[in-house]
């Protein structure tokens, strides 16, 4: 039942009795024995000050053992719990002498750290940190800090993928200590080593930028290189998550990082700098005929294939393999190149149309050395084509979509006759421009009939990729004129990827043979001896 009353009994002398019943009862617990007021307490209030009549309780035992009984306001016209109001005619609470922490909660948890964080209604003292393995018994095993004067707290060199439980207590000093609050539980995160990204290819030598990726806070960061990938060299003062050697590399190279964040050392991927240094080491120059015929050319690459070219830069391929079988009618050379990496090969970027003008500017992000060959479009009309390029991300550059400073003509074609809208148009212009590893290369595809392309996302966005590059998206718009943004070239990108050596000339010449005049006498007689006169 609830509390309906408050007695104050004090006779200054004689007996007091609780109540009477079949007979005087003496006490209360005798009071109840009869089975009356089963849920009242028999408690001193402690009423705060008595003799100046202010009868609020301040005994924490009768603190919160009411029942509601929809009473809203005590007699000050204080809002009373709705949940387990105070008996009597006040609700009040009595202050803890040593209040314990609550709201205890994790931040930051990774694999070896966690940060807890709490609060207190009054900080009185200091704190005390338990914390240990599930089970474990706070002040007895585990670990514990002591003296800890305010939240938040580091949990440092905790074990990865474990689960923790977190006692903590205030210490008010001659107040005594706090309850003990908890335990609270968490979990640490597994650890995963670093993943090494960056360029993994050069041709002849270049400067990579290394990144690992994320650890964690509080990790020791070590990076290391190999020539074999088997005996490993610790780098001085690279203990970053980006490492770029001192000098360009002429090798390859492999690295691998190593990370530790209190819970032992973790080796990541290794990762390969492949530096390509293709040469021709040996011709069979020079190839001497008496007249027109076929010659066998022949080269030997140090590593790769030979391509057989027209021209010392740039030109025709005209075969690849060791040796090449050509007629020739006058003194003619071939020039063979080592060759390593990708064959050319194609990359589409899209044919979904949906907007057009008369091209395309777009950057292109070597994944590793690439060559772009050249490419084809999307169109549906007649058109004189022209492509540019720039060495370096025309987006950096402001104004480089409206102006031709900057941009190197690669070629141009006319009168280039269309396969139809949603089908690639071969642009007849020679690109043969090589994007380095790591380096970002731009190039404007224009026409002067209408050309189709798409709408993008985000200027610089890549739209797609494969191993050796990454597109990216860029304007649209005419020559010198990409007001358009962002868009989408639509079409195919033709290129290799690798490195090719400097060409060495092999040379066939004709070398005719003078005509010989032959004299002596005309006629003989059988069995006659003549004498022959040779001059040439």
């Amino acid at each position: 039942m609830a509390i309906t009353r408050v007695l104050y009994l004090n006779s200054a002398a004689g007996t007091n009795n609780i109540g009477y019943s079949s007979g005087a009862i003496a006490s209360f617990a005798d009071w109840q024995a009869e089975g009356f007021d089963l849920q009242s307490s028999n408690d001193n209030p402690q009423f705060t000050n008595l003799a100046a009549g202010n009868l609020q309780p301040a005994n924490a035992v009768i603190d919160n053992i009411g029942t509601p009984v929809g009473v809203l306001t005590d007699i000050t016209g204080a809002s009373r719990s709705t949940l387990i109001p105070d008996p009597g005619a006040y609700e009040f609470s009595v202050p803890v002498a040593c209040p314990a922490p609550v709201g205890v909660t994790f931040t930051g948890i990774t694999c070896v750290q966690a940060t807890l964080n709490w609060i207190v209604t009054v900080t009185i003292g200091e704190f005390t940190i338990h914390y240990g393995p599930v089970g474990f018994t706070p002040g007895v095993d585990g670990t514990s800090f002591y003296s800890i004067f305010s939240a938040p707290f580091d949990l440092e060199f905790l074990t990865q993928g474990t689960t923790y439980q977190v006692y903590v207590q205030q210490d008010c000093y001659a107040a005594g200590m706090s309850t003990l609050s908890g335990p609270f539980t968490f979990t640490t995160e597994t650890c995963v080593p670093g993943v090494i990204s960056g360029p993994s290819s050069f041709c002849y030598s270049g400067t990579p930028t290394l990144e690992l990726g994320s650890t964690g806070p509080g990790f020791t960061i070590q990076w290391q290189d190999s020539i074999t990938g088997g005996t490993w060299t610790t780098i001085a003062g690279a203990d970053s998550l980006t490492y770029t050697p001192s000098a360009p590399l002429t090798q390859t190279i492999y690295y691998r990082a190593i990370t530790n964040g209190g819970s032992g050392n973790m080796i990541s991927n290794v990762f390969e700098v492949a530096v390509s240094s293709p040469l021709i080491t040996a011709t069979n120059t020079p190839i001497n005929l008496c007249a027109p015929g076929t010659a066998m050319v022949t080269a030997t690459a140090s590593t790769g294939d030979v391509k057989w070219y027209d021209a010392a830069t740039d030109g025709n391929l005209l075969f690849t393999g060791t040796s090449f079988t050509t007629p020739v009618t006058s003194d003619t050379v071939f020039y063979a190149e080592a060759s390593t990496g990708t064959p050319p090969t194609s990359h589409t970027t899209t044919f979904a149309g949906g907007n057009s003008s008369n091209g395309n500017i777009f950057p292109i992000t070597a994944l590793n050395s690439v060559t772009i060959l050249s490419f084809a479009g999307n169109t549906g009309s007649t058109g004189n084509w022209s492509v540019y390029y720039r060495p370096d991300n025309y987006l950096n550059v402001p104004g480089a979509n409206t102006s031709a400073t900057g941009w190197i003509l690669v070629g141009t074609a006319s009168n280039v006759v269309p396969a139809g809208l949603g089908n690639p148009t071969p642009i007849p212009i020679p690109v043969n421009i090589t994007i380095p590893a790591g380096m970002t290369y731009s190039f404007q595809v224009m026409s002067t009939s209408s050309v189709t392309y798409t709408n993008g996302t985000a200027l610089g966005n890549v739209f797609n990729a494969n191993s050796d590059f990454q597109f990216l998206e860029g304007h649209g718009g005419s020559l010198f004129n990409g007001i358009n943004a962002p868009r989408v070239f639509n079409g195919i990108i033709n290129y290799s990827s690798g490195c090719e050596s400097p060409r060495v000339a092999v040379e066939v010449n004709l070398t005719p043979v003078t005509a010989i005049n032959i004299t002596g006498a005309g006629t003989i007689c059988a069995g006659s001896n003549v004498t022959l006169s040779v001059a040439s």
